[in-house]
C-alpha cells in the first residue's frame, strides 16, 4: 500500500507553505495480525519506520537505528491503522463531506473494482453532543495553538473532486485520487489574542494497493538496539 499526501497552504501576502508526505506499507500473510513493514516520510526530512515480524516489533526514526519495542504495547496496531487511514483523515478534514457516486466497474490488479466519482457533499447536520472546550494554560493559549484551533473550528470545504476504486469482492479500496480545497477565514476579534486572516489549504491524496497476494518475504532487521 502506498499513499502520497500533499498539503499546500496559501494566504494573501504570505509565502506558500508546502508539505509532502509518503506512506508505505508492505503486508505479509496473516491479515491484520500478520507481519508488516511501515514507513512514513515527509519533505521536512522527518519520518518513522516500524516493523512487526513474528509478533516482535522494531521501530526507528528516519535516520536512527532500529530499536526493539517490547514495552510499547499497541504501537504496531496504531501505526498500521494510520498507514491505511489516509482516506479517513482526508474525509475528517473535509467534515465528512466526501460524496461518492457509482460510475461502473474497472479492472485493477486483475480484480473487478467499483468506480466511484468523488464530489463535495452537502454539510452534515451538527452533532447534538459537543466536546468540552480544551484546557488552556493560565496565561491563555499560545499563538500556534490558537491557529490550530481556528483551523479546526473555522475550516470550510470549498471544492473536492476525485475517484475511488473499491474491490467488488472484499470492499477494500484499491486505488484513490482525491483533490480538495479548504478555506479558513477568521474575522478580527473572533478569538482573543488571535489575529484576523484568511488562508486556503489544498490537499491532494494518491493511494493504491499493488502486488496483491504476493508475499514480500519480510525479515527482522539484522542489527537493532535492545528495548
Amino acid at each position: 500500500f502506498t499513499a502520497a499526501v500533499s498539503f499546500e497552504w496559501t494566504s494573501p501576502g504570505v509565502k506558500n507553505v508546502l508539505l509532502k508526505e509518503t506512506r508505505t506499507l508492505l503486508a505479509g500473510p496473516g491479515g491484520v495480525g500478520g507481519d508488516f513493514h511501515a514507513t512514513v516520510e515527509s519533505s521536512r526530512d522527518q519520518g518513522l519506520e516500524v516493523l512487526r515480524i513474528q509478533n516482535l516489533v522494531y521501530a526507528r526514526s528516519r535516520y536512527g537505528k532500529f530499536r526493539q519495542r517490547l514495552r510499547d504495547r499497541g504501537i504496531a496496531e496504531r501505526v498500521r491503522e494510520e498507514m491505511y487511514g489516509a482516506i479517513k483523515d482526508f474525509d475528517s478534514l473535509f467534515r465528512g463531506r466526501l460524496k461518492l457516486t457509482a460510475n461502473g466497474t474497472v479492472t485493477v490488479e486483475g480484480r473487478t473494482a467499483w468506480r466511484y466519482q468523488v464530489t463535495l457533499g452537502d454539510p452534515l447536520p451538527p452533532r447534538a453532543q459537543k466536546l468540552p472546550p480544551p484546557v488552556t494554560a493560565k496565561g491563555g493559549a499560545d499563538e500556534t495553538t490558537l491557529r490550530r484551533l481556528a483551523f479546526h473550528e473555522l475550516r470550510a470545504p470549498r471544492a473536492l473532486q476525485g475517484e475511488v476504486l473499491v474491490d467488488a469482492a472484499t470492499s477494500v479500496v484499491l486505488k484513490a485520487r482525491l483533490d480538495g480545497r479548504l478555506g479558513v477565514k477568521r474575522e478580527a476579534g473572533a478569538d482573543a489574542g488571535a489575529a484576523p486572516g484568511e488562508a486556503e489549504l489544498r490537499l491532494v491524496l494518491d493511494s493504491q494497493l499493488q502486488q496483491i497476494g504476493k508475499d514480500p518475504q519480510l525479515k527482522a532487521p539484522a542489527e537493532f538496539l535492545p528495548d
